[in-house]
Order: structure tokens, then sequence, then C-alpha cells
């Protein structure tokens, strides 16, 4: 039996400043930056030398840090679109000319292998038919495999590979195309249909958008739900579902542009979680998110901490949840030519309620943040206008000025990714432009030995097959 009752919020907002325009990146004149005591300075790690499997194109690589050098794993001759799993212990590859189905050219079935690396054994799986998914997706130009790998609830082990035969979308608004679903079971190999209906819950993560799924809290005892007047949350613990309600995100229709989902981010030890809606979606100083914090324990109490000038996709948070990063713009409406893509990136400090306006550029983002939950990365171009290039790259820091690194010349970024406190992986594309095949550069930073990069290797990108376009990599511990 459960029992519901409804929690309001009473509280009253702090106002929000919209943040003013700053000439440049030079940290000197833009980083208003948050005041951090004096003994606090970021944590250095004792960090082993890197060992890097990574997917290009068909070939699987090893690369080491002390040697610099990169070693081809052993494959059949005829393997094709290797894909990692997350603990590196398993590839799973398609055979050549046999990847993609047609319609005017129809595979009766793609067959798949999983090679094991800690045991040296090769498992055989499948075939899986892709007529069924053909029959549901006639307009799909192409039909393929997608592949998820799942990991046990206790850490990083892979247990199951998900098999999905997918039909290619050929437009907008064509949905869900995943047809048959399989999972794989690990080591043995055994393949069991996933039923249609099947789903999973939502990790409670940056970017946990409700929808119609549960967002979990990261202890598990906490589900919540979009619900009409708010939110709906269920205590597992003591069988209790309460009706969160919070100020609607668009009272007024007429006034509103648009509104969008409703968000979940939890602190990392379940204390509470915030939540937002965009009330104005706009991607300039127009925009209007109103944010609230929920504390869950030891008592249910609402707060709204401020509406944010800004549209909730640009939102980052922190690994620990204690600050988010947001950017904004110009009104494009009425903002002079020459400040288009003028992007000012402010933080907020949770536990205080408290934003700095820290700095500008042009096209600015930010990419990633550093695991230690203080400093990130920032990407920008060097000018304005109506076709900016972003090639440039700074650190950023939630108590300091952001800081340029080197770039690399005739290239712009086009991602970055922590791999620890001190260490990324950037990886680039043509600065001259981007035909349908190219040569992505994949560079290591090491912040402990410089600002510059170290150049691991050219990867083909290629937009018209499948399996083209990824950045596949595994850390080998």
């Amino acid at each position: 039996m459960v029992s519901q009752k409804t929690i309001v919020s009473t509280s009253t907002p702090t106002a929000s400043q919209t943040p003013a325009l700053r000439p440049s990146l030079t940290p000197s004149a833009t980083a208003e930056v948050f005041a951090c005591p004096p003994t606090v300075s970021v944590p250095t790690e004792a960090l082993s030398p890197l060992r890097i499997l990574y997917v290009n194109e068909n070939t699987v690589w090893l690369w080491d840090e002390i040697s610099r050098q990169k070693t081809a794993l052993e494959l059949p001759a005829d393997a094709v679109a290797p894909h990692l799993s997350p603990d590196g212990r398993y590839i799973a590859f398609l055979s050549d000319g046999q990847v993609v189905s047609r319609p005017e050219k129809p595979l009766e079935a793609i067959p798949l292998r999983i090679f094991d690396r800690l045991e040296n054994s090769m498992l055989e799986v499948g075939p899986f038919a892709s007529r069924a998914t053909h029959e549901m997706y006639p307009q799909a130009a192409r039909v393929y495999l997608q592949l998820v790998w799942q990991t046990a609830a206790e850490g990083e082990r892979v247990e199951a590979l998900e098999v999905q035969v997918f039909a290619e979308a050929w437009g907008l608004g064509a949905g869900n195309t995943v047809g048959e679903r399989f999972r794989v079971s690990l080591p043995d190999g055994q393949v069991e249909t996933i039923a249609p209906d099947a789903s999973s819950p939502v990790a409670g993560g940056e970017g946990a958008f409700t929808q119609n799924l549960p967002v979990i809290s990261p202890d598990g005892r906490f589900e919540v739900f979009t619900h009409p007047q708010g939110v709906l949350m269920r205590d597992h613990q003591n069988g209790e579902e309460q009706v969160i309600a919070l100020e609607p995100a668009c009272p007024d229709p007429e006034v509103c542009y648009l509104t969008g989902d409703r968000a979940v981010i939890w602190r990392p030890d379940s204390s509470g979680f915030y939540t937002f809606a965009a009330k104005n979606a706009y991607f300039d100083q127009r925009a209007e998110t109103n944010f609230f914090f929920v504390q869950t324990t030891p008592s249910i109490r609402v707060e709204k901490l401020t509406v944010i000038r800004a549209n909730p996709w640009t939102f980052s948070f922190s690994p620990d949840i204690r600050f988010l990063a947001f950017l904004n713009q110009p009104d494009v409406d009425n903002a002079p030519p020459k400040m288009y893509n003028w992007v000012t990136l402010t933080l907020m400090d949770l536990e205080q309620n408290a934003q700095r306006r820290y700095t500008a550029g042009w096209v600015l983002r930010l990419p990633a943040w550093n695991p230690d939950s203080r400093r990130f990365l920032l990407t920008y171009s060097p000018f304005g206008g109506p076709n900016p290039i972003v090639k440039q790259l700074a650190l950023g820091d939630v108590c300091r000025p952001p800081r340029e690194l080197v770039s690399v010349p005739g290239q712009m970024i086009m991602e970055t990714r922590w791999l620890d406190t001190e260490r990324f992986l950037m990886w680039t594309a043509p600065q001259s432009g981007i035909p349908n095949r190219y040569i992505a550069g994949m560079y290591l930073y090491d912040l402990r030995s410089g600002d510059e990069p170290m150049e691991i290797d050219g990867l083909v990108q290629d937009y018209d097959q499948p399996y083209g376009m990824r950045r596949e990599f595994v850390l080998l511990k």
C-alpha cells in the first residue's frame, strides 16, 4: 500500500542579475572567481603511465605513453567495425560485406563475433535477422546493429552486450527506429530476446530529463517522476509517494517560448536534488529557467533558488554537483551584428546560491569538467562573425582566471575528454573544412609537463559509414 501527500514551496527566490558582456578572454580583464581558502589547492595524483586501447576505422590499436608507440591488435582478416567494451576485455566486431542490410540488397542476417582478450577466445553470436526490422521500418535506407555494453551493478565489470537491430532514421520525426533487441550474456555468449516494451531507468546524473522515466537517487532509495503539479517522489524505504508542487515553468503560454522538459539532478549523497524547467528556452539573454532545490532528508523542504537567464541545454554541473556553469549571449534579435556568437560563461556555487560572471568569448563552450570538480576546459574562437572556428583551448578554475593552452595549428577542436585530474584527450578536424571522409587528430595533454599537446594518431572519420564517426577508446589498467 502506497500513501501519497503533497509538498509545496514557500521560500522566496533570490534575484538573478543578467550577466554583463566582457571584452575578451584575457584572464586579467574578465574572470570573476570564487574566493578559495589559501590552503585549498588542486590535488596532484600519483598517476600511472597511460595505455590506451582505441579504434581507428577497422583496426584496434594499443598506445603506450612511455614509448609513445602504438601496436595493432590481431583480429581476423575480415573483421570490421570493432567495438570495445568499457573494461577493455571484449572486442565485438562484424564481418566485411555483412555489415549493412538495404531494402534493395537485404541481408538475411548480420553475424557478430566477440573476442575475449582475457581468455584469448572467440565467441560467434547470432546471426541477427534483419527482415523483421525492414518490415517495421520500410522507409529506412539501411539496417544495421547497434551495440550497448552492460556492466554489473557492483562496478565496471562487463556482464552482457545488448544487440539492437537498428533502422536508420529517414527524416525528422522518425522517432525510435530500433527493431528487435537481444541480450548476449558474457563470457558464455548465450543469447536471449529482449521484450519490445523493456526499458531502463534514467541515472540521476547531469542532464537527467525525466520525461516518463524515473530518475533514481544515488543510494537507490528515491525515484522521481514528472507530475502535472511538479514532480512525484517515491520513497522505497517507507513506501510513500509525495507530490512536490513546483511553480509551473510557464503559467501563461502566450508569453513563453519552447518550454522544456523538467530535469532532476541528484546530489551525490542523496540528501536532495536540483530541478529546473525553462520558461523561455531562448539561447540568449531572454532565456528564463526556474531553478529549485528539493531537500529529501531528514525532511522534505523545497526552495526556489533563482531564475537563471540561460537555456538549460547550456547547463554543466561539476562532478560533485557543487558548481553549475551556464552560457548566455546577447539578444540575437536586437544585438549589433559584431556581437553575434559572443558568449558569456557564468559559474554558480549551488551551496552558497552565488553567481560569478567568469569569462566570455566567441562561441565559448565548457566541454568538460575536471574530476576534481574545480577545474574545467574551455573552447572558443579567436574571432566572431558568421563563420567562427573553434580552435582555441583554455583551462578554467572556479578559484582562478582561465589559462590558455597551446592549440594545434590548422585544426579546429571537436571534442575533449578528461582521463584523470591531470591528463585529457582532444580530437580535432581540419580547419579548412570537413569532407565526408577526413582524418581527425587525436592528442594527449598532460598538465604536469606543460600546456602543449602530444599527437597519438590520425583517426579516419567517414560520414557515409554507419560506424564511421566514432571516437572510441578504453584506458587499460
